[in-house]
């Protein structure tokens, strides 16, 4: 299913796809043991011939050009890991959302040497009429992660392992401020967006700082459910990357979308799922002595 983003967020979707996966499962109106309809389907379809001249027919063809060539530029990439799912994130202490998150950092800096502008949706559906917050998953906790476990030689495995909990920790918690209207990312746009009817240019609206975390080269996502198999939306910069990600009682994984002339997708879920190896060894190392605690 497809959908336009303007209307409404991934929450509001995420209820139609529940309805629909729940009456199609448990009561479909049809299936194999329904009889042959007692209508003739040609008495009931009729063909309509919409009459066009020569320039709308002409505008349809350079709208359905233009939209073939935007389609055909968005390269889609699939990762699925099913070694790491909710239960054995959860059964380790840690959030599965947060282990995700660090797992994505981790890719992106084994690709490049560097972190980057990265934005995570958060709903705030707790309030009437709330939509999303940015949450920014890329921290100095993260970021010394990511160099630690670049440089494994360097650390123990629990020395990583209290580095992976603290991130987690810390993820959390900014993941519960942005879903209670903590978060600065909406404020500013606002705050932007006023300057900018009022004719008036504000020192923060232009420094570079302000650009280059609005520059998100990592743009994620995530829905979580039955009834959903996958995701994905397209990046939101060039040069960047639209990352749909799930982490399920079954299976986690990733959907990367790119544009031509960016980063190589595929070198990216390649250092996801190294990324994802060298976290669960640490768990796995160091595990009975977390027990123990």
């Amino acid at each position: 299913m497809n959908f336009e983003h303007s209307w409404g967020d991934g929450v509001a979707v995420l209820r139609l796809f529940r309805e629909i996966f729940k009456d199609s499962t448990e009561r479909p109106r049809v299936h194999k043991a329904s009889a042959p309809a007692k209508i003739d389907v040609a008495d009931r379809v009729k063909r309509l011939d919409i009459n066009l001249d020569a320039s709308l027919t002409a505008s349809i063809e350079t709208a359905r050009a233009k939209f073939d060539n935007q389609v055909n530029s968005l390269g889609i990439n699939l990762c699925e890991y099913p070694h790491v799912n909710k239960a054995y994130v959860k059964q380790h202490r840690l959030s599965p959302d947060s282990f995700m998150q660090l797992a994505l950092q981790m890719a992106f800096y084994k690709m490049t040497g560097t972190t980057t502008a990265t934005y995570e949706s958060c709903s705030t559906s707790a309030f009437r009429h709330g939509r999303t917050e940015t949450m920014r998953p890329v921290t100095v906790l993260t970021k010394q992660c990511c160099e630690a476990f670049a440089q494994q030689t360097e650390h123990s495995a629990a020395e990583l392992r209290a580095m992976i909990d603290a991130c987690s920790a810390a993820h959390n918690n900014l993941l519960k401020q942005a879903a209670m209207g903590q978060g600065f990312d909406r404020h500013l746009f606002a705050l932007r967006k006023i300057a900018e009817t009022h004719d008036r240019e504000v020192d923060i609206f232009t420094d570079p700082a302000y650009s280059g975390i609005n520059h998100n080269i990592l743009s994620t996502s995530t829905l979580n459910d039955a009834s959903v198999e996958i995701g994905g939306f397209a990046p939101v910069v060039p040069d960047g990357f639209g990352i749909g990600y799930g982490i399920t009682n079954a299976r986690s994984g990733i959907n990367v979308t790119s544009y031509p002339g960016s980063h190589n997708p595929k070198d990216f879920i390649d250092c996801f799922r190294s990324s994802l190896d060298d976290m669960c060894n640490v768990l796995e190392s160091t595990k009975h002595a977390i027990q123990k605690h």
